[in-house]
């Protein structure tokens, strides 16, 4: 069973009106590919992505740019939510398969 990340650390390296750019340590890349995915399922979003920051660097870059009048922290929350809710339902859907 995974166990609760203790060392995630943020940092906020742009934020505006439109654009987010967040540097992320201590996730796995599965993490920021679920979240990216949910992103890109949002239609208030022109761009989303992440990128290693260098091969010897255990961090991520996270960057979303929305289109005007959608706040990006805003929606990266929402993108985090769904994909939390998407967890518990596959979790759910999981424990009822198992106990036939």
């Amino acid at each position: 069973m995974l166990e609760k990340v203790d060392n995630m650390k943020l940092k906020i390296l742009q934020q505006s009106d439109k654009d987010l750019k967040i540097e992320v340590s201590g996730i796995e890349y599965s993490l920021c590919n679920l979240i990216q995915e949910r992103l890109f399922s949002d239609t208030s979003i022109d761009i989303a992505g992440f990128d290693r920051a260098h091969p010897l660097n255990p961090s991520y870059l996270l960057y979303l740019r929305t289109k005007k009048g959608k706040n990006p922290a805003n929606v990266l929350l929402e993108a985090i939510k769904s994909s939390i809710n998407m967890n518990n339902e596959f979790s759910e859907k999981i424990k009822k398969a198992l106990s036939k």
